[in-house]
């Protein structure tokens, strides 16, 4: 195993990748508490004109499926994190008005542009969070 520091953003928002939480992990259930806080440390790190790192924890995972297109990370440890990184995602997406902020939150961040259908979401969840999460991002919920 091999421990790196990354910038999170930088992580996933490279083209050409997915993230797949496995059937043995449990449902998202982060509550209010954890997203704050959670959200106030990326707050924080936004705020700083230092360029200041912060620790927001491990994102562990081994690879998965690798074809000469597409790379999959199989999540093992950090898929709450990483999942309400996504969801915070998609509510900057949702609340910007400018229209190139959207486009790169959403092209870049929530979804591999022109993948095929398996490979179109950047996160995968379970199967019992996939359908709210789907609709979530592609805008069904209001």
């Amino acid at each position: 195993m091999k421990a790196d520091n990354i910038k999170l953003l930088e992580f996933i928002g490279q083209s050409k990748r997915t993230f797949s939480i496995p059937v043995y992990q449990r449902n998202y259930d982060w509550k209010k508490d954890q997203c704050i806080r959670l959200f106030r440390d990326i707050e924080k790190l936004a705020e700083s004109r230092n360029n200041v790192t912060h620790f927001l924890g491990t994102i562990v995972y081994v690879y998965g499926k690798i074809d000469a297109i597409f790379s999959e990370f199989i999540v093992i440890d950090g898929q709450q994190r990483l999942t309400s990184t996504m969801l915070l995602l998609k509510a900057l997406h949702t609340c910007s008005e400018n229209k190139d902020i959207k486009h790169e939150i959403y092209e870049e961040f929530l979804i591999n542009r022109r993948a095929p259908e398996r490979y179109r979401m950047k996160l995968k969840p379970i199967e019992t969070d996939h359908d709210d999460y789907i609709n979530l991002i592609e805008g069904a919920f209001l």
